[in-house]
């Protein structure tokens, strides 16, 4: 049977801590926006490890938890409150961080159930900070770097901190840098660009709005391309610089090895034909290679490269394809209204641009269906605008 109306519940807090008494608020309405009067809601609450440590607890870190359950009547607005109080473990250690779930069943005076559920996270950590680098990192390219700090519902949060950088060679520790940074937003980092290949720790810190420290540790291997070995020890070490090459851009990149006296078999191969076979010899050192374009290349090449050391068998692979100029088109909508009445007349206007930003010469299909129907079985199309 096609649903009639919809929950809703209000964005959760910003962070919440072990302790703290919540009210969860939400609506219930028709697809048109009429609120659902004097409907009956029950509710039940659990608790569970939230995903950031889930797999600290083992098999005890997907158990779920009930709580509380009741029942009351929602208002003649269409809303509901639901008071949760967000209990902890009797012998929690400081590092637990928990994520609440609240399901609600909402029955109609005309008889019909809908079901929905929100979830609140809490801990004694607020804040959860990361960053977007690679494990490695050539410092050739202009190096960029976004320090992110999330909430335990996984929003972002503004704050500033500091962060260290430390060399670690030979099991000897140097502080190489000391700056600050500021939460989701692009740092161009050039002074990494000065820094001798090797092994890195990134070392965050930070406090979050209640004052309570929080961090975060990264390892990662600076190196250049011109490098003449692997900037850390490395049974493979494989750095594409450019896959997509044409007559004007050859493809780009290098293999090595750490290990003494290495013989590599590299073939070329496109489509079921060998283009090229050889065997490179490496001793702790690194092999570049310019691929320039041929004819007899067609879409793509794939670049693969065995060797046997030390009775274990390495395989990398490499897919080189040829530099194709874009088409993808861009689309955006000017009007767009997602409340319509019915009976009501409305016109949608939508600009389909080149690349280049000039006008498509294009065809387009346009979809509309019953949104109520998603509560039956999911819309799941491959394509968006």
């Amino acid at each position: 049977k096609r649903p009639t109306y919809e929950i809703t519940f209000d964005a959760p807090g910003d962070s919440y801590q072990v302790g703290d008494s919540v009210l969860v608020k939400g609506m219930v309405k028709t697809f048109s926006g009429v609120a659902v009067q004097d409907a009956r809601l029950n509710y039940t609450v659990n608790r569970s490890y939230n995903p950031w440590v889930r797999s600290l607890y083992g098999t005890r870190g997907w158990s779920s938890t009930p709580l509380k359950s009741g029942e009351m009547v929602v208002g003649s607005d269409g809303g509901f409150s639901i008071p949760v109080y967000l209990e902890g473990e009797k012998k929690d250690d400081s590092e637990s961080l928990f994520t609440y779930r609240v399901e609600v069943s909402v029955t109609s005076l005309a008889g019909e159930t809908q079901t929905s559920s929100t979830s609140l996270a809490a801990g004694n950590r607020s804040v959860m900070l990361s960053t977007d680098l690679p494990d490695r990192i050539c410092k050739d390219d202009t190096l960029r770097a976004t320090f992110s700090a999330r909430n335990l519902s996984d929003k972002p949060v503004e704050l500033s901190g500091e962060y260290r950088l430390v060399r670690k060679d030979n099991g000897k520790e140097q502080t190489v840098l000391n700056r600050s940074f500021v939460s989701n937003k692009e740092t161009l980092l050039p002074e990494w660009q000065t820094l001798p290949s090797g092994t890195y720790e990134l070392q965050l810190s930070a406090r979050d709005k209640e004052g309570r420290s929080v961090d975060h540790k990264q390892a990662f291997v600076l190196f250049s391309y011109e490098d003449n070995r692997p900037a850390s020890k490395s049974d493979v070490w494989k750095y594409v610089r450019n896959a997509d090459f044409d007559e004007a851009h050859p493809a780009q990149f290098c293999i090595g090895t750490s290990l003494k006296d290495t013989y590599i078999m590299m073939d070329m191969f496109s489509a079921d034909k060998r283009l090229k076979s050889e065997v490179l010899q490496l001793s702790d050192s690194i092999l570049r290679f310019d691929v320039p374009y041929r004819p007899e290349y067609g879409k793509r090449v794939e670049v693969l490269l065995t060797f046997v050391k030390k009775g274990m068998v390495h395989t990398e692979n490499i897919s080189l394809q040829k530099r194709l100029p874009s088409k993808d088109l861009t689309m955006k909508w000017v009007v767009f209204r997602d409340k319509l009445t019915p009976g009501q007349q409305e016109k949608w206007t939508l600009t389909v641009k080149t690349p280049k930003g000039n006008a498509a010469n294009a065809e387009m299909l346009a979809t509309m269906y019953d949104a109520s129907l998603d509560k039956i079985y999911p819309n799941d199309q491959s394509f968006k605008i």
